[in-house]
């Protein structure tokens, strides 16, 4: 990975990292990240055994100052943990496969694939993935509160490829054309007249293509949004019997036999989704020993619509 790769890629993940802190903190926060540079991994090595790291051996792992484990804690448990405590590599592992996940999804959107990987947290006087060879580091400085919270990533620099072996001499055009291959389908005629004698060069001119006229859409509703052409795509439709908050503690705590309450009172109508967005509400049925929904409140037609979209 080149400096050059790190630094285009490094606004995008900062904007996705930035939507995943201020989602988890509840609030505004402000992750900046710093400049690339070049770091020696083995020298770094008696620093990461005694820190706070998540990462993957030998693909990258990031570095946290102690007082993210305050912050982390404050925000997904609902009180405060020392680094010493129980349950903090759960907590950890937990924020950072969640981080990964929302910029494995960032970069995606800009033809950026990442793998799927299993993120381990390493906590002080455990000895952290070795990147061997050197990586690049960046450094990046959390706001939030009137507080910041510092730490840094390493990503592994891959050795240098060896160099390509030498290609031969290019072939000319008439040693490589197949004047009868598939697709040729030129004949003489249909070659542009060679370059008058004593003239250099290739005449060049612009292609010109007749005008396609303005779009039309035919039909009986041509004049709105002609949804019937999307009539046989496939929606998936959820119902939703209701929801609730609850912190990692809690849901780690969670046995065979619990109850978890939700915030919908007894009679209450149920939510149904299409492609994740709300058209209607309804009422739960039995229909041959199977739930379903009756229908009892349409969602607007517009919202109806974006469900297509």
């Amino acid at each position: 990975m080149t400096a050059e790769l790190v630094q285009k890629y490094a606004p995008i993940a900062e904007e996705a990292l930035n939507a995943f802190l201020s989602t988890l903190l509840s609030d505004d926060a402000t992750l900046d990240l710093d400049a690339p540079s070049e770091a020696d991994g083995p020298v770094l090595q008696d620093e990461l055994d005694a820190g706070l790291v998540v990462g993957v051996d030998e693909v990258f792992m990031v570095a946290l100052d102690r007082s993210w484990v305050q912050l982390v804690s404050e925000s997904m448990l609902g009180r405060r943990v020392d680094i010493d405590d129980e349950g903090v590599d759960d907590l950890f592992r937990e924020i950072a496969s969640q981080g990964y996940g929302t910029l494995r999804n960032q970069l995606s959107a800009h033809d950026v694939k990442l793998p799927d990987l299993s993120i381990e947290p390493f906590l002080p006087g455990t000895a952290a993935p070795s990147l061997a060879g050197t990586a690049w580091r960046v450094p990046f400085q959390l706001t939030y509160d009137d507080a910041s919270y510092g730490g840094y990533a390493l990503l592994l620099q891959p050795p240098d490829e060896a160099p390509a072996a030498a290609e031969p001499p290019a072939q000319t055009a008439s040693e490589t054309a197949d004047p009868e291959g598939p697709g040729s389908g030129l004949k003489d005629e249909d070659m542009p007249d060679p370059t008058p004698a004593g003239q250099g060069g290739v005449s060049v001119a612009s292609a010109n293509f007749s005008e396609l006229g303005e779009e039309k859409i035919h039909g009986p509703r041509a004049d709105t949004k002609n949804f019937e052409l999307l009539s046989e795509v496939e929606l998936e439709v959820s119902v939703e019997l209701g929801r609730r908050r609850l912190p990692l503690s809690d849901v780690l705590q969670l046995t065979s036999g619990s109850v978890i309450e939700l915030e919908k009172l007894v009679g209450e109508p149920l939510s149904l989704y299409a492609n994740g967005r709300f058209v209607a509400e309804g009422e739960a049925v039995v229909i041959d020993e199977k739930f379903g929904i009756r229908i009892t409140n349409l969602a607007p037609k517009k919202k109806r619509s974006e469900a297509l979209m």
